[in-house]
């Protein structure tokens, strides 16, 4: 009996821990997406959100320029919105937008 009552509640914290992550990475997200215009937006996408670090996939080297020159003022915004320990830096890479 006390055996189930344990796996429940291991199971249970595991489900709130992981919504709260998933919470996040959507505040993290939408954030970074309201910040951009429509012309980024067609050329910009959130990829990942690993150890407190979000990837954008960016699909030319000219827009990674322009995004690059912009990464601080996006970092400083989506720290404000989803907190400062929640994303530590913001990481560019050339991918395909979807």
């Amino acid at each position: 009996m006390a055996v189930e009552q344990i796996g429940k509640t291991v199971e249970a914290l595991l489900m709130a821990l992981s919504a709260s992550k998933k919470e996040t990475k959507q505040v993290i997200y939408d954030t970074i997406i309201e910040s951009l215009d429509a012309q980024e937006k067609k050329h910009i996408q959130p990829y990942s959100y690993k150890n407190n670090v979000v990837t954008l996939h960016i699909d030319s080297p000219t827009w990674m320029y322009a995004v690059n020159l912009k990464k601080n003022q996006l970092l400083k915004i989506v720290q404000k919105k989803a907190g400062i320990e929640a994303v530590k830096d913001i990481q560019l890479r050339i991918g395909v937008i979807k």
